[in-house]
């Protein structure tokens, strides 16, 4: 069974997950957390359904755009996912703010190639990020 997980945290105290299998969305839970906990109901949820990292084949990210810190935080986790269990990343914009279902339903025959490494994307420029010159 190939496990795909859709990730997402536009909001910064709202954590989104969603488990699909087969194409089709199967579970989902949306989590009220800052991004400091992200990880860790990220690895509670897997547990609940019975998942760990090793079992899931693909994970899906929204990048963006949305709170700079629940984005960066998010795609932080993926990319630490990816690089530590070999999980292939994919990652999609969600500028219209759907919930996962409608979003999943939206996209899901036309999502782009997988990535070795996901960047957040933001609504407007970040500011604390800025490279010195």
């Amino acid at each position: 069974m190939s496990i795909r997980i859709l990730l997402c945290a536009q909001d910064i105290q709202e954590l989104h997950i969603a488990q699909i299998e087969e194409n089709k969305l199967i579970k989902e839970v949306n989590i009220n957390v800052s991004p400091e906990e992200y990880l860790q109901h990220f690895a509670n949820t897997l547990t609940k359904w019975g998942l760990a990292p090793k079992d899931i084949k693909e994970l899906i990210v929204v990048t963006g755009p949305g709170s700079f810190t629940a984005s960066r935080v998010s795609v932080t986790i993926a990319n630490t996912l990816a690089f530590s269990q070999g999980v292939m990343l994919r990652g999609v914009e969600n500028k219209e703010h759907l919930a996962l279902a409608e979003l999943w339903e939206k996209r899901k025959n036309s999502l782009p190639d997988s990535s070795s490494v996901l960047l957040p994307s933001y609504d407007r420029e970040a500011t604390i990020t800025k490279p010195k010159t």
